[in-house]
C-alpha cells in the first residue's frame, strides 16, 4: 500500500489523547490508535502515566472522557485503554515476522497536536535494550506522536511510536506491536482516574537522596534484604542440626561458626532495609517489622556467640529464644503479606492462566509467594479471579513444598499420590511441565499450571535431582483434604 492508501484506509483510526492537570489545564498531548471497533486503543505508557482527566478525540471530532485502562507495561512503554465506542474505525495488526529491515514504514500521529500527520521512512534496524526489542525507524517522531501507529508496506501496524534521540539526526524508535497484544482482549476493570491515583500515590512519595522513588524500584530493592533475613534464619537452624551431629566436643565450634554468619546476614539485611524509603504507610509498617526481625536475629546470634565459650546457659537460652521468635513464619507472615499486596496482578477472564507474578518472587522463598496467593484470594477488588484459584486448589499432585526455599522444592510426598507414583522424592526440584511449555519459577506458576490442566490428563514433569534433570509422566487428581 502507498502512504496515500494507508492514510485513506486507517487515518480515521488514529486518535489524539489530551491529558489535563487537576486544575484542568492541558499538560500533555499524545497519540493512540483503535484496534477494535468497540473502542480499544493502544498507546504508550508514558502518555497516560498519572494522567487524569484525559480526553480521547477522533479525527471526525467525536471525543470520549470516560476511559478505562485494560493493561500496561511501564518497562516496555505500552498501554491499552478503552472508551465506550461502537463501530469505530480500527487498524489491522501485523505479526512480528511481517516486516524486514529495509522495508518502508509509515507513521501517523499528532505532533504538537497537528492531527493525523503522516511521515514515511524505513525500518533501519531491530535493537535490543535491557532485553527488550525496539524497532529503529527513519520516519520522524515528534512530541505528540508518541503512541501512534507505525505501519508496514502492507498497511498493518508493526509498532507503536515511542521515542526519538533529540541529539542525533533522525534516530527514532517504536515498540513492537506484540508487546501490546496480551492486554487487548482484557476486560475493563480500572478507570483512568483510579489508575492515575495509584501512579501518583507511589511516585510522589519522598525519597532519600540517591534513591529511586516509586513502588517498582522499592520492591526490587527489598528482595536482597528479605532474602538475607530468610537466609539468616535457615543458617541458624542448619547450624543447630550440624552442631548436634558434631557431638559434645565439636558442637560449640560448629555452632559458633554458623552464628557468625547469622549475625552478619541479619545485620546487613537490617542496614539495607533502613536505607530504603517505603512509598506508603502499609509498606513502612511492613519494612519496620522485618527490620525488627533482622535486628532480633542478629542480637540473638550475638548473645549465643558470647555465651558459648563459658557455656552460660541462661544467655544461650535467651539468645536462642530471641532467634526462634524472630524467625517464626507466623510472625513474619503479616509483614510478608503487606509486601505481597503491593504486587497487583491485573484481573483477567476467569479462564486465563497466563498472568505471572513479578520476577522478584522467583528469588524469594516460597512463603512469600504463598502470602501473595492468599492475598490475591482475599482482595476481591483487584485479584486474579477465584476461578483460577479454585481450579488450582481442587487439583493435587500430592506433595508439599519447602516454604523457606525459592522455586518448587519438594518437602514431603503423600503415599499413593500421583507424585509418589511418578517417583517424585523429597528434595526434588520441579522446573516445569508438558515438555518445556510451562516453567515453574515460583508457586504461582504451579497454581497457573494446575488451573489449566484437566484432571486425570497425563503430562511430563521436569525434575532436578542430584544435579541431574529428567522427566517423569504423571497427572493431576482431585484434591482430598
Amino acid at each position: 500500500m502507498t502512504p496515500v492508501e494507508i492514510k485513506r484506509a486507517y487515518g480515521d483510526a488514529v486518535v489524539l489523547i489530551t491529558t489535563y492537570s487537576a486544575a484542568e489545564d492541558a499538560v500533555g498531548l499524545g497519540s493512540g490508535f483503535i484496534v477494535d471497533p468497540s473502542g480499544v486503543i493502544v498507546t504508550c505508557y508514558h502518555v497516560i502515566k498519572g494522567a487524569c482527566p484525559a480526553v480521547v478525540r477522533l479525527l471526525n471530532g467525536a471525543s470520549f472522557q470516560d476511559i478505562w485502562v485494560l493493561g500496561c507495561d511501564s518497562a516496555k512503554d505500552v498501554a491499552v485503554v478503552k472508551v465506550k465506542g461502537r463501530n469505530l474505525p480500527s487498524v489491522k495488526l501485523a505479526r512480528s515476522e511481517d516486516i524486514e529491515v529495509g522495508e518502508s514504514v509509515i507513521a501517523i500521529g499528532n505532533p504538537r497536536g497537528l492531527e493525523n500527520t503522516i511521515s514515511d521512512g524505513l525500518l533501519s534496524g531491530v535493537r535490543e535494550l535491557d532485553s527488550l526489542n525496539l524497532l529503529q525507524i527513519s520516519a520522524p517522531i515528534s512530541p505528540g506522536s508518541s503512541g501512534g501507529p507505525v505501519f508496514n508496506s502492507s498497511g498493518r501496524v508493526v509498532g507503536i511510536a515511542s521515542s526519538t534521540l533529540t541529539e542525533s539526526q533522525n534516530l527514532n524508535f517504536c515498540v513492537p506491536i506484540r508487546y501490546a497484544r496480551p492486554f487487548i482482549d482484557l476486560k475493563p476493570v480500572l478507570t483512568l482516574e483510579d489508575f492515575a491515583r495509584g501512579i501518583r500515590q507511589y511516585t510522589s512519595c519522598g525519597a532519600k537522596p540517591g534513591s529511586t522513588p516509586g513502588l517498582e524500584q522499592y520492591l526490587r530493592d527489598c528482595v536482597v534484604p528479605l532474602c538475607g533475613i530468610f537466609s539468616a534464619s535457615v543458617e541458624y537452624w542448619a547450624g543447630l542440626r550440624l552442631a548436634k551431629d558434631a557431638g559434645a566436643d565439636g558442637a560449640a565450634g560448629v555452632l559458633s561458626f554458623h552464628l557468625s554468619f547469622v549475625q552478619e546476614k541479619a545485620s546487613r539485611a537490617r542496614k539495607q532495609l533502613e536505607a530504603l524509603s517505603p512509598p506508603d504507610h502499609a509498606l513502612a509498617v511492613a519494612q519496620a517489622g522485618v527490620a525488627d526481625a533482622a535486628r532480633d536475629l542478629a542480637e540473638g546470634a550475638d548473645m549465643m556467640a558470647r555465651a558459648l565459650p563459658g557455656n552460660v546457659g541462661y544467655a544461650l537460652d535467651a539468645g536462642a529464644a530471641k532467634i526462634a521468635e524472630a524467625s517464626r513464619i507466623d510472625n513474619l507472615m503479616p509483614h510478608i503479606e503487606a509486601f505481597a499486596r503491593a504486587y497487583v496482578v491485573t484481573p483477567r477472564a476467569a479462564n486465563d492462566t497466563t498472568t505471572r507474578l513479578p520476577s522478584a518472587f522467583d528469588k524469594l522463598p516460597a512463603a512469600f509467594a504463598i502470602a501473595a496467593i492468599r492475598q490475591m484470594r482475599d482482595d476481591s477488588s483487584r485479584v486474579v479471579p477465584h476461578g483460577i484459584m479454585d481450579r488450582a486448589a481442587a487439583s493435587s499432585l500430592g506433595f508439599d513444598t519447602d516454604p523457606w526455599q525459592p522455586g518448587i522444592m519438594v518437602l514431603a510426598v503423600a503415599d499413593g499420590s500421583p507424585a509418589k507414583q511418578a517417583g517424585i522424592r523429597k528434595g526434588d526440584v520441579l522446573l516445569g511441565a508438558s515438555n518445556g511449555k510451562w516453567e515453574f519459577r515460583n508457586l504461582w506458576d504451579l497454581y497457573r499450571f494446575k488451573a489449566s490442566q484437566p484432571i486425570g490428563e497425563s503430562f511430563m514433569l521436569d525434575v532436578v535431582r542430584d544435579n541431574r534433570t529428567f522427566q517423569v509422566p504423571t497427572a493431576l487428581r482431585r484434591y482430598k483434604s
